[in-house]
C-alpha cells in the first residue's frame, strides 16, 4: 500500500469529476443547457489554484495530477470511460448548435463578427457560445486533440451531405450534361431547366456544408490564436515550413500539419481524406456536373425572402453566403481526390463561374410575376455571391469574374443592398418617433 499514490489517484478522480460537473447547469444537454467555455475555464482555474495549495502541506506532485487529468479531457472519454470536456462540447457544438443553425433558420453566420448570431426572438443566443473569446476558451479547455475530434465529426457530416449530393447529380445526369454544353443558349437551357429536379435540395445541402465549414474555420482560427500565444516560435517554424515547402506528393503531409496548428491551405488534405471514399477516377465527370448543378441552381435563391443581405453582419439571413466557403472547399477537395492538378482545378472553377454568371444574368431578363410569387426580390443579394465566391477561391481572380459578369452590375448590387437597408432603418426610426 502506497499512501501517496493512493492520494494522487483519488485527487485525479476528484478533479476529473469536478471538471465535467462545471459544464452542467441543468439536465437537458440537447437544449443547450451547458455552461459557456469561458465560465468553465474560470472554474477550472479556481480548482487548480486550490489543488496547488496542497503542495504547501503534503509532498504531492500536483502538476502531475493536472497533466494526467487535463490531457484526458482532450479525448472523448477518460480512463474510467466517463465523458470529458471534449465529448460534452463536441455534443453541444456539433450536435446541437450546428443542427439549430441548419434546421431552425434563426441563427446566421457573420464573417464580420466572426461568430454565429441568433435572431432577437430566438431563445438560444449562439453568439454567447461562438464569439472569439468563447472559442478561444474552448480551445484552451479541449486542446488540439479535442479540436481534431470536433473537426473529424464535422467532416463526417460533410461527407454524408456530399453522398446525398452525388445521388442527386446521378438522378439528373443527362439534364446536367445538356446544361453544361449549352448554358450559353437561352432557349435550350430554359427547356433543360424545366426538366431539372431538386435544385432547392442541392442549394440547401451546400448551405449546410457551408455552415459546418464556417464553424470549423472559426474553431481553427481560435486554435491558431491560442498556439500563437503559447508556442510562438514553434508555430512560426510551421508557417515557414508550409510556405517554403515545394509542391509534390508530400505536400499533403505538410498541409495536414499546418491545419493541425490552425493554419489554412488552398486544398484541405483532411477534407480530401474525408471525401476520398466518394471519389474514383471515373467520378471526375460527376463532380463537374455537381458544379454545373450548383451554378444553375443559384438563381432560385433570388425568390427566397430570407435571402436578404444584411451588411451589418456581412451575411445573408438564410446563410447563403456560406455557399462561397462550401463551393470552394468541396470543389478543391473533390477534384484533388480525383487526382486533378491545380491548373485543372482552376479550369473547372472557371467553368463553374461562367455557368453561374450566365444563370444569374438571366435573372435580369425576368419580368417578374408577383401574382405567382415569381418576382426575384433578392436578385441583388444573390449577385453578391459571385464576388464572395471569387474572394474565397485560391483559383479565381477578379479579372476572371469581370470577363463573365459585368463589374458595374456587381457594384450596383452592393449599392442597392446597402441603400435598401438604410431606407428600412430610416423608416423604422420615423415610425418610432410617431409614438
Amino acid at each position: 500500500f502506497a499512501p501517496r499514490e493512493y492520494l494522487v489517484s483519488h485527487l485525479e478522480d476528484l478533479l476529473a469529476r469536478k471538471v465535467t460537473a462545471l459544464t452542467k447547469t441543468g439536465t437537458n444537454l440537447h437544449s443547450g443547457d451547458v455552461m459557456k467555455p469561458s465560465a468553465v475555464l474560470g472554474g477550472l482555474k479556481a480548482y487548480m489554484a486550490v489543488f496547488k495549495n496542497l503542495e504547501n502541506y503534503i509532498h504531492v506532485d500536483i502538476v502531475r495530477v493536472f497533466h494526467s487529468v487535463l490531457l484526458q479531457q482532450t479525448q472523448l472519454t477518460d480512463s474510467n470511460g466517463q465523458p470529458t470536456l471534449a465529448s460534452v462540447y463536441n455534443q453541444c457544438y456539433v450536435d446541437y448548435l450546428l443542427r439549430e443553425v441548419i434546421s431552425s433558420g434563426n441563427i446566421c453566420y457573420s464573417p464580420w463578427r466572426k461568430s454565429f448570431v441568433s435572431r432577437h426572438t430566438f431563445p438560444f443566443k449562439a453568439e454567447e457560445f461562438t464569439d472569439v473569446s468563447e472559442l478561444s476558451a474552448l480551445v484552451e479547455l479541449i486542446g488540439p486533440y479535442g479540436v481534431s475530434h470536433m473537426s473529424n465529426k464535422m467532416l463526417d457530416q460533410v461527407s454524408s451531405q456530399v453522398q446525398e449530393l452525388k445521388k442527386l447529380v446521378l438522378a439528373n445526369r443527362d439534364t446536367l450534361h445538356g446544361l453544361r454544353s449549352s448554358f450559353y443558349k437561352p432557349e435550350v437551357s430554359a427547356d433543360l431547366m424545366r426538366r431539372l429536379r431538386s435544385s432547392d435540395d442541392v442549394i440547401g445541402r451546400m448551405t449546410t456544408i457551408g455552415c459546418i465549414l464556417a464553424f470549423r474555420r472559426l474553431l481553427l482560427d481560435a486554435l491558431h490564436s491560442r498556439l500563437k500565444c503559447r508556442i510562438p516560435y514553434l508555430l512560426t517554424s510551421i508557417e515557414d515550413f508550409q510556405t517554403h515547402f515545394p509542391d509534390g506528393k508530400d505536400r499533403a503531409i505538410v498541409d495536414e500539419m499546418a491545419i493541425a496548428a490552425g493554419l489554412s491551405c488552398d486544398i484541405d488534405p483532411i477534407l480530401c481524406r474525408a471525401l476520398a471514399r466518394h471519389c474514383t477516377q471515373d467520378d471526375h465527370v460527376t463532380w463537374c456536373l455537381l458544379m454545373v448543378f450548383i451554378g444553375v441552381s443559384l438563381p432560385t435563391l433570388a425568390h427566397q425572402p430570407q435571402c436578404t443581405y444584411r451588411y451589418m453582419l456581412e451575411a445573408h439571413e438564410n446563410n447563403a453566403h456560406t455557399l462561397a466557403i462550401a463551393i470552394n472547399g468541396i470543389a478543391s477537395s473533390l477534384f484533388s481526390s480525383c487526382n486533378l492538378q491545380a491548373s485543372q482545378i482552376s479550369e473547372r472553377m472557371k467553368e463553374f463561374l461562367a455557368i453561374a454568371s450566365s444563370s444569374l444574368l438571366k435573372l435580369g431578363m425576368e419580368t417578374g410575376d408577383k401574382e405567382r410569387d415569381k418576382d426575384p426580390k433578392n436578385r441583388e443579394s444573390v449577385y453578391l455571391l459571385l464576388d464572395l465566391i471569387v474572394q474565397e477561391s485560391p483559383f479565381l481572380t477578379e479579372d476572371v469574374l469581370e470577363s463573365c459578369f459585368p463589374y458595374a452590375l456587381l457594384r450596383g448590387a452592393y449599392h442597392s443592398v446597402f441603400k435598401r437597408r438604410e431606407v428600412a432603418r430610416k423608416k423604422t426610426v420615423s415610425e418610432e418617433t410617431q409614438y
